[in-house]
């Protein structure tokens, strides 16, 4: 049996030309991008779930080229919602030659109704637990539709991911998964309502075999924990990290403002081997930070945003601080506001996005309700293209102000500070070590 999973090739900019060529010119945003992309840990978790019986091939469209001619028996296809209009289009092409397939991943999970229509089956959600029965129906030659179940996943039952079906050298950084879940609720976010508010953990022996086999596979290559929030539970990262120090691993994370506030967790974390860490700050408006989540969480660490820089960074570690403009309480001075932040407090790099109403999340419930959808293609959904009608900013606006704050915080000044910065931390740092 013949299987191929596919990523499909990710839109970087749908209609924002001026961002991209931006991007592509730019070499202080070089590190950025090599660093925060590359395959999902979930397209290897579900070959890791396959019995030895099927020849499994791995195809990652953003370098690999489909062929639409190949024996196979059945193709996988995981698509986030930017890549979901291609993801339909590759299923039409085999489906043509009445090849069986099978849609999974977080936009046919919360539009599963749209996604039928376009495949054999889909797999609503976590795939532990679905995806052994799929394949069972379908050699059975009972494939059914859909497969959906009503358990959370134990994560100590997930496979070890097939990382040895990634090309080797191909990627920067090596995605790996530890935890599900997330009790923050963002309005814009969609993790909640599919994974839970319950913060799940895969033992340390899973995760330990699992960073064993991708340095075997990809020594030169970075690790990258997806986690929503790897360090949220402090007790169990505190372990984590210990059993890291060991294994001489250089990684990227991803967590919140609470993290600044545990120096113990902060020292295990540069000793372990982390880079840097990425952090949802969202906003810098009182006003918009009120409504992203439920209990106001975010919104009363406003105050603290420049402070809680200052201290992960001064243990070695970079901060990726990551914001959202044209959220509704923001006007006309928020780019300059972020972009000053960044270059003021020395932010080691920085992810910006345009507010996105995602299917399946308070944002887009609200904005549907609104009729402040703009009729666009799920293409656009790159998080960098606007999609909606705000209440004050156009669309103009909100694009030329996106392009404003990443030609502010990537010039030759801003990079210089901020290797003179971070030189004098690594100083002070090895003071206090030689001390």
């Amino acid at each position: 049996m013949k299987l191929c999973l596919i990523s499909p090739e990710a839109t970087p900019l749908s209609r924002f030309t001026a961002l991209k060529d931006f991007w592509a010119s730019c070499e202080y945003t070089k590190s950025y991008r090599e660093t925060w992309t590359g395959i999902s840990a979930g397209i290897a978790t579900v070959a890791g779930l396959t019995p030895n019986s099927f020849d499994i091939e791995v195809i990652d469209e953003n370098f690999d080229e489909i062929d639409f001619d190949a024996d196979y028996n059945l193709v996988g296809i995981s698509a986030m919602t930017q890549q979901a209009n291609r993801a339909y289009e590759i299923a039409r092409r085999f489906r043509e030659r009445h090849i069986p397939t099978v849609m999974g991943g977080i936009h046919a999970t919360t539009l599963t109704e749209e996604a039928q229509k376009h495949c054999d089956s889909v797999v609503v959600g976590e795939a532990e637990y679905l995806w052994p029965e799929l394949l069972d129906d379908f050699q059975k030659g009972k494939l059914k539709p859909r497969y959906k179940s009503d358990r959370i996943v134990d994560l100590k039952d997930a496979p070890i991911p097939r990382y040895d079906l990634l090309k080797k050298n191909r990627y920067k950084t090596i995605w790996m998964q530890s935890t599900r879940g997330c009790p923050r609720d963002c309005e814009f976010c969609c993790v909640t309502k599919e994974y839970g508010t319950a913060y799940r953990s895969k033992g340390l022996d899973q995760i330990l075999e699992e960073l064993t086999l991708i340095k075997k596979f990809h020594p030169i290559a970075r690790i990258g924990f997806s986690d929503e929030n790897l360090l949220l539970n402090k007790k169990r990262s505190k372990q984590l990290l210990e059993e890291l120090t060991s294994m001489k691993v250089r990684f990227h994370a991803q967590s919140d403002v609470s993290l600044a506030r545990h120096d113990d967790v902060l020292r295990l974390l540069k000793k372990a081997g982390c880079i840097n860490v990425l952090i949802g700050f969202e906003s810098l408006s009182e006003k918009s930070l009120e409504s992203i989540d439920a209990h106001g969480w975010k919104r009363r660490q406003l105050d603290t945003y420049g402070d809680c820089v200052k201290k992960i960074q001064s243990y070695g570690i970079g901060v990726v601080g990551a914001f959202i403009v044209g959220l509704d309480g923001d006007d006309s001075t928020i780019f300059k506001k972020v972009s000053d932040f960044i270059t003021n407090n020395h932010v080691h790099d920085a992810q910006i996005t345009i507010a996105t109403p995602l299917p399946n999340t308070r944002l887009r419930a609200r904005m549907e309700k609104e009729n402040r959808l703009l009729p666009t293609s799920w293409k656009d959904y790159t998080f960098c293209d606007v999609v909606f009608k705000h209440p004050t900013l156009s669309r103009k606006e909100m694009e030329d102000g996106l392009l404003e704050i990443y030609k502010a915080i990537n010039t030759k000044a801003v990079h210089d500070a901020k290797i003179d910065h971070f030189s004098d931390i690594f100083r002070n740092l090895r003071r206090k070590k030689t001390g």
